[in-house]
């Protein structure tokens, strides 16, 4: 089996489909991004055009984000180029100059200052070899001890020394969320010289990783279910969380869902939500009118199902929660309206319903609590409520049309076979078996048992 893997570059030559496919068919393993040219344009179509061949011929070709890193280079000299004689000086300067065979401006301006009586300089991968005689202000003044031709923008090397220059630039951090957004399987770091710059780099993604958490718990009618919740677990070095529990992350950072998935069956144990609640409350009476300890203290008593306790809280965390901005508001509000249901506040989770529809249209959570609504309101009164009938319909085909998105951090099957079901009990009370056996059969599919009892009686 061959270990060695097979880097190749990607540039101008190679933005062809056929050149590329021919590349993976010879044993390309990884293709290279070189982020010290090109723009993020030709990146993404060399990337793109990487990803659909790699299916197309079934290997696991990898894309490489190689960084440019914290590059010294010479700047530009007269004539395009100049040749150094061995033992003649050349003179390295801040300044910005026309480069000529004795002297060169350089990229870091402040170079002079790493620098010393005695080090070495390289230029263009060590081919111009030169030794530090003398530190004068800006200029650095080197004797050539390996001369030859040197053009511009060739790249300086001082291999003794630890630059003061910043590791991560802001191209470097730019090109490496870009690279992040690509989804890039591989980032390469230019020009490491300690651990600091490797912790750098590491850190430098400017994310906050989130992981897909599914808890288990058990509905009134002792159905088990399972919801999706994104949980920042990943986070920069120096990251200050706020709580006691239920811990929150102070970052101005952006939030990226994580590929890593976590089961949890806390809900199902005993005595949590008691443990939780005591810590919350005190919390809470610290700062009466934070909305995110109100929202985990009506949702802890929803789940314990304190109803009546719950709904003070979740009016007051309606009250102070903002209406944009926060990750926890849309599940604080359907909660609150199911919670409203157990209660029997037909009139409140009405107007919340319409209050919230242009914000929420979104959430197949929120039009499944809105079908659950209409349908038990217009039970508990029909002749108050039989202007709803239509839209117990409409909301479980809005379900179902927005489907299963788990970074809204719903409840499994709302968006799918649970919608589904519900579909096909609604038609089978209408006394449209058809149309029913359609909707169980879809929930069937996905394994909804009670979808399956309910065809055996209607089939």
């Amino acid at each position: 089996m061959r270990k060695t893997k097979i880097v190749c570059t990607l540039g101008p030559a190679t933005d062809n489909e056929e050149v590329l496919r021919q590349m993976m068919l010879e044993g390309m393993n990884v293709a290279r991004c070189n982020f010290s040219h090109a723009t993020y344009d030709e990146h993404k179509k060399r990337m793109d055009m990487i990803k659909k061949l790699r299916k197309e011929v079934g290997q696991p070709v990898a894309i490489l984000l190689d960084t440019k890193g914290p590059e010294v280079r010479v700047k530009n000299f007269k004539d395009g180029r100049v040749t150094l004689e061995d033992g003649q000086l050349f003179t390295l300067t801040a300044d910005e100059v026309e480069g000529t065979k004795d002297k060169v401006s350089v990229t870091y301006n402040r170079l002079y200052e790493d620098l010393e009586v005695g080090m070495r300089v390289l230029i263009d991968d060590g081919l111009i070899e030169m030794q530090v005689e003398q530190v004068d202000r800006t200029n650095i003044v080197c004797r050539v001890i390996n001369g030859g031709t040197v053009s511009n923008h060739k790249g300086v090397n001082v291999p003794d020394v630890d630059l003061s220059m910043p590791y991560i630039s802001d191209k470097d951090r730019e090109d490496i969320l870009f690279g992040i957004s690509q989804d890039v399987d591989f980032i390469a770091a230019s020009f490491v010289q300690k651990k600091e710059d490797i912790l750098q780099f590491v850190e430098s993604g400017g994310r906050v990783g989130a992981i897909e958490r599914h808890d288990r718990y058990r509905e009134a009618n002792g159905e088990l279910s399972q919801s999706c919740v994104f949980t920042t677990r990943l986070v920069p070095r120096g990251t200050v969380y706020e709580g006691k529990v239920h811990e929150q992350i102070i970052s101005e950072l952006p939030i990226v869902p994580l590929p890593l998935v976590f089961d949890h069956d806390g809900y199902l144990q005993g005595g949590k939500g008691e443990r939780n609640l005591e810590i919350l409350l005190e919390e809470l009476e610290e700062n009466p009118h934070d909305p995110y300890v109100l929202y985990q203290v009506s949702r802890t008593l929803w789940l314990m199902k304190e109803f009546e306790k719950a709904n003070g809280y979740f009016e007051k965390f309606y009250q102070f929660v903002p209406e944009s901005g926060t990750g926890y508001r849309t599940n604080g509000v359907i909660s609150y309206l199911y919670n409203l249901l157990e209660l029997k506040k037909y009139e409140k989770g009405f107007q919340i319903i319409a209050d919230e529809k242009q914000r929420l249209d979104a959430y197949a959570d929120y039009h499944f609590a809105c079908g659950t609504f209409y349908t038990q309101g217009i039970f508990a009164d029909i002749q108050r409520y039989i202007g709803y009938l239509p839209e117990i319909e409409r909301s479980y085909r809005r379900c179902l049309e927005i489907g299963e998105v788990p970074e809204h951090e719903g409840v499994l099957g709302n968006g799918s076979f649970k919608a589904a079901y519900n579909l096909g009990v609604w038609f089978e009370v209408n006394g449209k078996p058809k149309e029913a056996a359609v909707y169980y059969k879809m929930a069937a599919k996905e394994g909804y048992t009670p979808a399956k009892e309910r065809l055996k009686k209607i089939i």
